[in-house]
């Protein structure tokens, strides 16, 4: 003999409102570890967050922070070292590379801005004064023209390396300004040379 137990639609529903909760919870609860956590706050137990690019998110939300927040002296820096400018331009021939960094000692600013006849990929590096062997690239990539603001972390060189992934010559013109006292070009692998600035003092 057969049992059957009658289901009332009062029942069902409370069912499946509670199997909906229940698939929303766990839902909310894999967004939370995967996107939320990574990206809000730097934690990425999975290891999707670094896979998703999302502790990127979360570095960049800091820097934007720590940029905007005025050092305690406030929101003026003074240098003793002189204000430049300067203008030059460069041809990248097929396939080739070049790389150019100006001198700046910690704490310096510089305004940039290059153009490229052609998409180029670039490299913004540094060679610290203590010990070139151990610098950092902050921004690589592909672009036909970058314009930022930057703030030397410490002494020493710091600038662009291009390269031309065309089968011709690329014509790249970059201008700056800055708190800069030198700048050093590097082409075919070679030791680099320093090069006169046009910009006055």
């Amino acid at each position: 003999m057969t049992t059957e137990v009658a289901v009332t639609p009062l029942a069902e529903s409370r069912r499946h409102i509670l199997t909906a909760m229940a698939i929303a919870f766990v839902v909310a609860a894999v967004v939370l570890v995967v996107a939320v956590l990574p990206a809000e706050y730097g934690v990425d137990p999975t290891g999707a967050g670094r896979a998703l690019g999302l502790l990127e998110v979360y570095a960049a939300q800091g820097a934007v922070t720590e940029t905007l927040t005025p050092p305690p002296e406030g929101p003026v820096f003074t240098r003793s070292n002189g204000y430049r400018t300067d203008q030059r331009t460069f041809t990248v021939s097929a396939y080739g590379t070049l790389e150019f960094k100006y001198q700046l000692e910690g704490g310096a600013a510089m305004l940039y801005e290059w153009t490229a006849s052609d998409p180029v990929g670039f490299d913004f590096h540094t060679e610290p004064t203590t010990n070139p062997d151990a610098g950092e690239s902050f921004e690589k990539g592909e672009a036909e023209a970058k314009q930022g603001a930057y703030v030397a972390p410490y002494s020493g060189i710091h600038g662009w390396y291009w390269k031309n992934n065309a089968d011709h010559d690329v014509t790249i013109i970059l201008s700056s300004a800055g708190f800069y006292s030198s700048g050093k070009l590097f082409q075919g692998g070679g030791e680099g040379e320093d090069v006169v600035l046009t910009g006055t003092r």
